[in-house]
């Protein structure tokens, strides 16, 4: 069977270049198309974070500062002001905080629907 895929107008979307092997000078590069995302189902939120974390991994974002700008250009709306509110109430950017407001985010989600 095939599945259709859901047409995406251009705003619903970025499409970013990362590397095949972070880390290794010269590495090839593909391009990722990733969805923007404001709200939606668990499974929708689950493929958008493990598209981020590809992102971050591919274009070799170690520092928390960089993982947070990132994480804020590919959020927007409701889950954007969940993860901006979660970063307030963390502090200075860490790794362990970055992950709490992803993880803030994701209860968020997951109560939104399922409470």
């Amino acid at each position: 069977l095939f599945r259709s895929k859901k047409e995406l107008a251009k705003g619903d979307y970025t499409k970013l270049k990362l590397k095949s092997t972070p880390g290794v000078e010269g590495s090839q590069t593909y391009l990722i198309q990733v969805l923007y995302f404001s709200t939606g189902t668990v499974q929708e939120w689950l493929k958008f974070h493990k598209n981020l974390k590809k992102v971050i991994t591919g274009q070799e974002i170690a520092t928390p500062e960089h993982k947070y700008t990132i994480a804020k250009k590919l959020l927007e709306g409701n889950a954007l002001s969940k993860f901006s509110q979660a970063e307030a109430d963390c502090g200075s950017p860490t790794d362990i905080r970055f992950k709490k407001c992803l993880d803030d985010v994701t209860k968020h989600i997951f109560t939104r629907l399922y409470c």
